[in-house]
């Protein structure tokens, strides 16, 4: 072996050296990263859960109404006559109280 190869086996030892340094380093890095992200995610999680209980605390009054008016209300649809005699009705509008044929013409 002459002295060029001894040369170049030391340069590419030194190369991959310094690219398992970068490489451990990096993964050094990355670890901490993750560990500060997750101290911070769990930051914000406690104090969204402490906003959200001051929330829940200060509007009990208006959360129980609304649980009670939502447990309250059935599925049930209104009868034929209650929506035709309500203003607010999509069929006080509608043809159903006019009849289904035009040009006078009735069933």
């Amino acid at each position: 072996m002459n002295e060029y190869q001894k040369v170049f086996l030391f340069y590419v030892f030194i190369y991959y050296l310094f690219k398992v340094g970068i490489f451990v380093a990096c993964c050094f890095v990355a670890k901490l990263v993750k560990q500060r992200v997750q101290q911070h995610h769990e930051q914000t999680k406690m104090a969204y859960m402490k906003k959200r209980a001051e929330e829940q605390e200060r509007w009990k009054i208006a959360y129980g109404s609304y649980d009670k008016q939502k447990d309250a209300s059935t599925l049930e649809t209104p009868e034929l006559p209650k929506l035709m005699a309500n203003p607010n009705s999509f069929t006080a509008y509608s043809s159903v109280n006019k009849g289904y044929f035009k040009f006078g013409m009735s069933a």
